[in-house]
């Protein structure tokens, strides 16, 4: 059975197609369209997936949106299909109005009367797109799929747990809720609790990254690694009151949108916090602050799933935006209460798409009793033969060689601080590069952080994450454990004595990397690159930071790889066998 899931009601709109209940296929609009988290009706990644996969539209039974049904049903009743065109004329008139009139901004934008415009906007969107499947022969069934129901069911039957598991989704904001909490067995999710907007974590972190001058969505993992060098108790006292807990609900101040209105109205930090805060000290009191409370939700549910489940420690499944936060789930994951956490690699929005179509499937009646599978990887994007390459090579007109041992002289290459762009096979799913679409570097030189992100237009304040071998993770961090969700960068972990002078380019100030566990099985020339560079030189991790330039979307095709190396004065490029070394 293939069941398609579309995800086109907020940013990251994408596809995903599942075969007889396993993701085969998963693609984000941003990696066609070349634009940054793109929102797009995403027409190139349904092309993409039904063309790549060779899957005939006739043979798809269900397609499933995610987000809103079709419209505005939810909110007002009745279904967008059927508004006339002066309702809709009228809909948006109310909108410019309530704006013209000065109703705050933040407010505004996340009012149930946006969303009921925007619903309109996107019940057009899924015609557009039913049309076309209709017109390449699908004459299956459409089904719709909660936002939040369908972060829940990627975490959840991506785990391979066939025990009963703790599932948290915590994100901006769900269109209707914040945050979900979900007791998840035998292949139902039964949501026991619920943050209602507005109150919001994704929120209360959105005004931090918004104040000290970065977009919000793309830049909130540069406050996490900005928050390592400064005090949070330098401005914890105005910050601790934005954000509480109730038992297993948070509680959000309205001041976070009378703050973010501040700033967008005069471009400078609020005076709440005081007169010229240091930037780090903020990001440190944000980052500090969000540990906290939602630290605080996640001891709160493992007692009532103790109680319930009668089990000593919990494993638990974290998905939504707020746990793209690496630190956040790293004081999760530390919990004695906890056996082992999963953190969906496409934590956010991008596997909306993968979500709905694993709500649908597993929500059939043939497969009630059925938890899922474990995802192994994510190399779930397009692929590119050599006759592509070739092409590619031959239109810039590259020299290049074929080499028989690519993963022995790259490794070489490395040792002699070379800085390697890597693409090969299946494009990554999800925000991390993983091997696929990877820089590569030694981890010996710690000045890598500040001269090769000046070379791809980059400012970060975090280091470059290492890959390491799965083989090597404990003498690298100790205290590691969810090692599945680690193959996937989705962890941070604090560091063992060693790891900090071997390899001190993927150590962050704090002590802690953000590692990827690679294993052999998962992908061959990848792990071979890094066993023969610990060959070489006894060191079992290297740089991996994702290929791409600033601001945009990790690289897709050969041709994209070819002109981001040249753009990024990067030293060789991998192309599949294919090698270019600059002169």
């Amino acid at each position: 059975m293939y069941v398609l899931g579309i995800h086109t009601d907020t940013h990251d709109s994408g596809v995903s197609l599942l075969k007889e209940g396993k993701i085969i296929s998963a693609i984000n609009e941003e990696r066609l369209s070349r634009v940054k988290m793109d929102e797009r009706t995403p027409f190139l990644s349904l092309k993409e997936t039904i063309e790549k996969n060779k899957v005939n539209p006739a043979e798809i039974e269900y397609v499933v949106f995610s987000g809103f049904s079709p419209g505005i049903k939810k909110i007002w009743g009745f279904q967008t299909q059927q508004l006339a065109p002066n309702i809709q004329t009228g809909f948006y008139m109310i909108m410019d109005k309530i704006k013209k009139n000065g109703i705050i901004n933040g407010i505004y934008r996340e009012s149930g009367l946006y969303q009921a415009k925007k619903a309109i906007d996107i019940a057009k969107e899924q015609k557009g797109l039913i049309k076309y499947l209709k017109s390449q022969g699908f004459v299956g069934k459409i089904r719709y799929v909660e936002h939040n129901l369908c972060h829940l069911a990627s975490v959840y039957y991506t785990s391979g747990w066939k025990e009963p598991i703790l599932c948290i989704n915590t994100e901006g904001s769900s269109f209707y809720n914040s945050q979900e909490i979900a007791f998840c067995e035998n292949g139902k999710i039964k949501i026991v609790a619920k943050t209602k907007w507005p109150n919001s974590a994704g929120q209360f972190y959105r005004l931090i990254t918004q104040i000290l001058g970065f977009k919000p969505r793309k830049h909130a993992g540069k406050i996490t690694g900005l928050a390592a060098f400064g005090d949070y108790k330098k401005n914890l006292s105005q910050v601790k009151g934005l954000l509480k807990v109730s038992n297993l609900e948070l509680k959000m101040s309205s001041d976070v949108y009378r703050l973010r209105d501040e700033y967008e109205n005069t471009g400078k930090i609020p005076t709440f916090f005081g007169e010229e805060p240091k930037r780090e000290d903020l990001a440190a009191a944000f980052q500090y602050v969000l540990e906290k409370r939602i630290v605080s939700i996640v001891r709160n549910a493992i007692k009532k799933f103790k109680r319930k489940y009668k089990v000593e420690k919990v494993k638990i499944g974290l998905v939504g935006g707020v746990h793209a936060n690496v630190k956040l789930n790293q004081r999760i994951n530390e919990l004695d209460e906890v056996d082992e956490i999963w953190v969906y690699p496409a934590m956010g929005d991008a596997g909306q798409a993968a979500g709905a179509a694993l709500y649908h499937y597993y929500s059939l009646e043939q497969n009630e009793s059925r938890a899922g599978f474990r995802l192994e990887d994510v190399y779930l994007g397009p692929e590119f033969g050599e006759k592509e390459i070739e092409l590619a090579l031959e239109k810039t007109n590259m020299e290049y060689v074929k080499e028989r041992n690519v993963e022995k002289k790259v490794a070489g290459l490395i040792t002699e601080n070379k800085i390697i762009a890597l693409f090969q096979g299946r494009m990554e799913y999800g925000p991390r590069a993983l091997g696929n679409r990877s820089i590569l570097y030694n981890p010996e030189d710690k000045s890598v952080n500040n001269w090769l992100n000046k070379q791809l237009n980059r400012t970060e304040f975090m280091p470059f994450a290492p890959v390491t071998l799965w083989e090597k993770a404990e003498t690298c961090y100790p205290k590691i454990k969810s090692k599945h969700s680690a193959e996937f960068m989705t962890v941070a972990f604090d560091v063992s004595e060693e790891m900090k002078i071997t390899q001190p380019a993927v150590v962050h100030i704090d002590n802690t990397a953000r590692p990827q566990l690679i294993k052999r099985k998962t992908n061959k020339t990848y792990y071979d690159i890094l066993k023969n560079f610990y060959n070489q030189k006894g060191i079992p991790s290297i740089v991996n930071t994702s290929f791409n330039m600033h601001e945009e979307p990790i690289v897709c095709t050969p041709l994209e790889a070819i002109n981001s190396f040249q753009q990024g004065n990067l030293d060789v490029l991998v192309l599949g066998r294919y090698m270019i070394e600059k002169g």
